[in-house]
């Protein structure tokens, strides 16, 4: 069956790109192209929209997590008991509290303990850790909280630190500052339960909080 001469033939040029054209455009056996024929390549479709990766590939992984345990098996074992004790003793130390009867038409704010065990760099166990926090999200906005925000540095202008320290040759230092959250003044009157763990007989009445504790909404102001 001979071919029309309307029909389409596969050809291919110097560089190789493949291509269809009509048959009465070849010449010669070896389908090459005129040098004034321009090749006829399939075009697929771009979608042009801005991907943005799924938010599981922000996750990361952590060796260690903290136990949060409202009056279990931990609160049993020696080691969670005096890390609850240093805790107290801090806070009371830092005079975070006061201990009053609850004013009327007020309501106190509940808190909890949280557990996590502290590991050195190679793994091998630095301290029982135990954190009084306040169970922020009772707080109401307007009564109990007015500004909730975190002020941290850039990443640029730690770099821009770094980069200075590196070409001026300085020393550079580290440090950690124990309860940090803990040390800035309240403005708003809060009051919270007694902490599980606290004198019995203190049962009956309140903490009036004077310093910042965590989990409340204005801890990181402070």
């Amino acid at each position: 069956m001979q071919k029309s001469e309307a029909e389409v033939v596969p050809v291919c040029n110097e560089e190789g790109e493949q291509g269809f054209c009509l048959l009465e455009d070849v010449r010669g056996g070896q389908g090459e192209l005129q040098e004034d024929l321009q090749l006829q390549l399939p075009v697929e479709a771009q979608l042009q929209r801005a991907r943005n990766p799924p938010a599981w590939l922000r996750d990361y992984e952590v060796n260690n997590c903290a136990l949060e345990v409202g009056g279990g098996q931990a609160k049993g074992q020696i080691e969670w008991i005096q890390a609850m004790e240093r805790e107290i003793e801090a806070l009371e130390l830092n005079h975070t509290w006061k201990i009053i009867n609850l004013p009327p038409d007020h309501r106190p704010i509940g808190c909890k303990w949280v557990y996590k065990v502290k590991r050195k760099s190679d793994g091998s166990l630095d301290k029982y850790k135990a954190r009084l926090v306040v169970k922020g999200y009772n707080q109401v906005e307007g009564l109990d909280y007015y500004d909730s925000f975190f002020p941290v540095a850039k990443s640029v202008t730690v770099r821009l630190v770094l980069a200075i320290v590196a070409a001026k040759g300085w020393l550079l230092h580290q440090m950690n500052i124990n309860n940090i959250f803990l040390h800035g003044f309240l403005d708003e009157e809060i009051y919270m339960t007694l902490p599980e763990g606290y004198k019995e007989e203190e049962k009956p009445k309140v903490c009036k909080l004077t310093r910042s504790l965590y989990d409340l909404k204005q801890a990181s102001r402070q």
